[in-house]
């Protein structure tokens, strides 16, 4: 049987102070020339096993109560064994979230420059869109995934969908480097839509985090948009209409939350160019 462990111990540099929402629960903050962090552990079993949650500048101890305390609830529904679990029915009041995502302690490997014991028994937990994350990643994706394609610690950010992408683009005589699709960011996406308007022959084949898959063909200026599962519904779009299409297929019960934040998006674009002219 392995010993409890204690925090102060296993953390020596770190300022930690007593986290009253959850008896028993610690945060301690840091700062960078550039970001504020603070992070939230919660033991379990007596010092066993941690949760942990962190998040960068909007620092909010009301929300991190919630995420502990949501997945403190729900323990029976994941193991160390597996590298991600989503837990449904999250609601925060002033946040879009409707996920906590938990990490198993070898796909978080949390604490691991302060202490590998440490880091060995946390479990570490953020919420999530729902389509941020498929649910059946492995280690080394959820690690790509958390430094390229989703913030989960910036708790203000918009839906950062989870899907692959292999395009082909005649405009610009551009195209993906590997045969299969490959994982790509939402913003990178809509440019070569931007690019591809009008120029026939260029191609995208998609993924959606529901392992749904789709097809966009540029054809005599439109869009041809198809799915796999109904491909005689085939439709030509205009662009402005693909992307919000596409919106839909990739962010699914999170359009909203994504729409609302293209629409600032746009608005702050609008006021740079204002000021610049």
């Amino acid at each position: 049987m392995v010993a409890p462990l204690d925090l102060q111990r296993e953390l020596p540099k770190e300022k930690l102070v007593r986290f009253t929402p959850l008896p028993g629960a610690v945060k301690f903050t840091g700062r960078t020339p550039l970001h504020q962090f603070a992070t939230y552990i919660l033991p379990w079993d007596d010092g066993n096993w941690f949760a942990a949650f962190s998040c960068r500048d909007s620092i909010d101890d009301d929300l991190a109560a919630l995420v502990l305390r949501f997945v403190d609830g729900r323990k029976r529904l994941f193991e160390e064994s597996t590298p991600l679990t989503i837990l449904d029915g999250f609601h925060a009041p002033g946040y879009g979230f409707d996920c906590v995502a938990v990490l198993s302690p070898t796909a978080a490997n949390h604490f691991r420059a302060q202490s590998a014991a440490l880091s060995k028994r946390t479990f570490v937990v953020f919420p999530i869109f729902r389509c941020e994350f498929v649910g059946d990643e492995t280690v080394d994706c959820i690690w790509v995934m958390r430094h390229d394609t989703v913030t989960t610690v910036d708790m203000k950010r918009s839906p950062s969908p989870a899907f692959t992408m292999y395009f082909e683009n005649k405009k610009i005589g551009i195209k993906s480097t590997q045969q299969e699709p490959a994982l790509t960011r939402l913003g990178f996406l809509i440019r070569q839509l931007e690019q591809m308007d009008g120029a026939d022959g260029s191609l995208v084949d998609l993924q959606n985090y529901r392992n749904e898959k789709c097809s966009l063909l540029v054809d005599e200026g439109k869009f041809k948009v198809s799915t796999e599962r109904h491909p005689e519904n085939a439709m030509h779009l205009s662009l402005a209409e693909t992307r919000d299409w596409l919106l839909h297929f990739l962010c699914g019960e999170n359009y909203a939350d994504a729409k609302a934040a293209e629409a600032r998006e746009e608005k702050t674009a609008a006021r740079k160019k204002v000021n610049n002219d």
